[in-house]
C-alpha cells in the first residue's frame, strides 16, 4: 500500500502521507478528481490494482479572465460557487435523468433502456447586458490604474444611464475561472457589485442635488470655508486647501469638505438623508446576486455625523450603486434600476425572466439634475480637482473621491485610502456612466491622479465604440465663479482654529 501510494503521489503531484491515510481509511477513495489527460495515462502506465477511472463533466470558461468576476465559477461537483454561476445554479444545470440497464463484470454497459432527453440535459441560457469590449477595455484600464498606483486592488463600472444597463463591471485582482484554485475564495468575488465601502466626496454632487431641490440653496448661495480648517465639537474638519467663498460649483471644483457639510447644515438631517435615499442608497439595487450589499446610512444624530457624512465618510456604498445615482443626475434626475441580467430562456424557448428599463423614482427635478451636472464640469476643468479626466472632443462632468479606510480593529480610520473618479459623458447628452475605484494607492492617493486617467481611457473607448458624436462645444468656461470675490452683507463669521484632535481631509 505505501509503495503504491508513493507512486500515485509522485505521479499526480500529491502529498504521499495524506493519500496514503485516505487510500487506508476507506474501501472506495478518489484518488484525484478532474484529473488531467496526462496524468491518467500516468497513473495507468503504474498498472496498479484496483484502480478505476471514470470521465465527469468539467465547465470551460473560453472567455477565461474576461467578465470572471460576473460569470464565477463552479466548484468540483458542478455547483456554483461565485457570481452568476451561484445566483442562477439551479437554471443553469438543467435537469438530472436516470437511465436503467446492465452493465457487464468489466463495468460496459449493456442493454440500456431508454433514451436520455437532450433538452432534459441542457440548462437555460442566461443572456447578460455586459459590453464585450467594453468589459474588456474596462478590465485592462483598472489593472493598468491599481498597478501602477501599487494599490491592493480595484473596481470599475460602466452604465448606460438612460436603461440601467450595467455595460462592464470590472475587479482587479482578475481570475482565470477554469483555474479556481489558483485564486482565493475572495479573489473570485464580484466586490464592485456586491461590497460596500465608504466612498468619500464622490458623494457630494448628491448633496448639492438634494439641498437645491428642498430650496435650501441655490446656485448662487455662498458659503464661507474657514480658510482650511472648522471646529465641529471636539473634531476638526479639514480642506486640502485654503478656501474662503465659494458657490455651490465652487465647492465641488474645489471638494471642500467645511462647505459641504454647511450645506447639509442648511437642509437639515430629515431632508439631508431622504436626500441620499431617493438616490438609492442604503437599499440594495436588485442584481440578481447572492450577497449584495445595500450600504449603511446611518441617522446623522451628531454634528459631526451629518458633516462626515456630506462628504461620503462614516456611511457606506456599492460601487453599482453610486454609479446608478449618477446615472440618475445624467437622466434628468429619473434613477433607473440597474441591471446585470438581459433574460434567462429555458432550452424550450420559454423565458425565465426578463429584465427591461425600470424607472425606480425621480430623485429630483430635471433642472436640478441639470445644474448639477453642469456644476461637475468645472471639476475636470483647470482649477478642478480631476483635470486628467478632460477629454478633447467630448464634454466631461464628474467628481473625484478619497476617501479614509475605516479600522475595525481600532474602530477609528487608518492611513488607508480609496481613491476613486466618476464621470458622465457627453455632460451635454449622457451616454456613459464611469466608475473606477483604486483601492489603498501607495504612489498617489487622490482619485484625480490616481483613477482620473483611467476614466479617460475607458471612455474614449466607449465614445467610439458607441459611435457617439463629439460634443459641440468642449471645456466650457466653467471654472469662472467658482469663488467669489466680494462677501456677502451677512456672513457666517470665521471660526477660532482648529484645536488639536481628529481631522478629516478628502477630496
Amino acid at each position: 500500500m505505501k509503495a503504491a501510494s508513493r507512486a500515485l503521489a509522485k505521479a499526480l503531484k500529491l502529498d504521499p502521507d495524506e493519500l496514503g491515510a485516505r487510500l487506508g481509511a476507506k474501501r472506495f477513495a478518489w484518488v484525484k478528481r478532474q484529473a488531467k489527460p496526462a496524468e491518467v495515462a500516468a497513473v495507468k502506465a503504474l498498472a496498479l490494482p484496483g484502480m478505476g477511472f471514470s470521465k465527469e463533466p468539467k465547465r470551460f470558461y473560453p472567455q477565461r479572465e474576461l467578465g470572471a468576476h460576473v460569470v464565477g465559477t463552479v466548484g468540483m461537483d458542478g455547483r456554483g460557487l461565485e457570481g452568476l454561476e451561484l445566483a442562477f445554479q439551479d437554471e443553469l444545470s438543467g435537469q438530472n435523468s436516470s437511465t436503467s440497464g446492465f452493465r457487464d463484470a468489466k463495468g460496459r454497459k449493456l442493454l440500456v433502456q431508454g433514451a436520455l432527453d437532450p433538452l432534459q440535459r441542457q440548462g437555460a441560457a442566461v443572456t447578460l447586458t455586459l459590453d464585450r469590449h467594453l468589459q474588456y477595455v474596462a478590465e485592462k484600464a483598472l489593472s493598468r490604474a491599481v498597478e501602477d498606483a501599487k494599490a491592493v486592488a480595484g473596481m470599475a463600472v460602466v452604465l448606460d444611464p438612460r436603461t440601467g444597463e450595467l455595460l462592464a463591471v470590472a475587479n482587479h485582482p482578475r481570475f482565470n475561472p477554469n483555474t479556481p484554485e489558483s485564486s482565493s475564495r475572495s479573489g473570485m468575488r464580484n466586490r464592485a457589485a456586491l461590497d460596500t465601502f465608504e466612498p468619500g466626496s464622490t458623494l457630494k454632487a448628491f448633496v448639492v442635488a438634494a439641498a437645491m431641490e428642498e430650496k435650501a440653496i441655490t446656485a448662487d448661495s455662498l458659503f464661507f470655508c474657514e480658510n482650511g480648517a472648522w471646529r465641529v465639537g471636539r473634531h476638526t474638519i479639514n480642506d486640502t486647501h485654503s478656501y474662503g467663498w465659494l458657490t455651490p460649483q465652487g465647492i465641488l471644483q474645489k471638494s471642500s469638505n467645511i462647505c459641504m457639510a454647511k450645506i447639509a447644515q442648511a437642509m437639515g438631517r430629515e431632508k439631508f438623508v431622504k436626500g441620499y435615499q431617493a438616490f438609492g442608497f442604503a437599499e440594495r439595487t436588485g442584481l440578481s446576486l447572492p450577497g449584495e450589499g445595500r450600504g449603511v446610512l446611518p441617522f446623522p444624530k451628531a454634528e459631526v455625523s451629518l458633516a462626515t457624512q456630506s462628504f461620503g465618510q462614516g456611511m457606506t456604498a456599492t460601487a453599482v450603486q453610486i454609479a446608478a445615482a449618477y446615472g440618475a443626475l445624467a437622466n434628468d434626475g429619473v434613477l433607473m434600476r440597474p441591471y446585470l441580467v438581459s433574460k434567462v430562456v429555458d432550452p424550450d424557448g420559454v423565458v425565465l425572466l426578463e429584465n427591461r428599463p425600470t424607472e425606480l423614482r425621480r430623485a429630483v427635478s430635471a433642472k436640478v439634475a441639470r445644474q448639477v451636472v453642469g456644476m461637475l464640469e468645472s471639476v475636470v476643468a483647470k482649477g478642478g480637482t480631476a483635470v486628467k479626466a478632460a477629454m478633447e472632443d467630448y464634454r466631461v462632468a464628474g467628481k473625484t473621491g478619497t476617501a479614509q479606510k475605516a479600522d475595525p480593529v481600532a474602530r477609528g480610520y487608518s492611513d488607508k485610502r480609496i481613491a476613486s473618479f466618476v464621470g458622465v459623458v457627453p455632460a451635454e447628452s449622457p451616454r456613459a456612466v464611469i466608475l473606477v475605484v483604486v483601492d489603498e494607492p501607495k504612489t498617489d492617493v487622490y482619485g484625480g491622479t490616481v483613477a482620473a486617467p483611467a476614466f479617460k481611457e475607458i471612455a474614449t473607448a466607449a465614445m467610439a465604440h458607441l459611435a457617439v458624436p463629439p460634443s459641440r462645444t468642449v471645456a466650457p468656461e466653467v471654472a469662472v465663479a467658482a469663488e467669489s470675490p466680494r462677501l456677502p452683507r451677512r456672513s457666517r463669521g470665521r471660526m477660532p482654529p482648529a484645536p488639536p484632535g481628529r481631522h478629516w481631509r478628502t477630496r
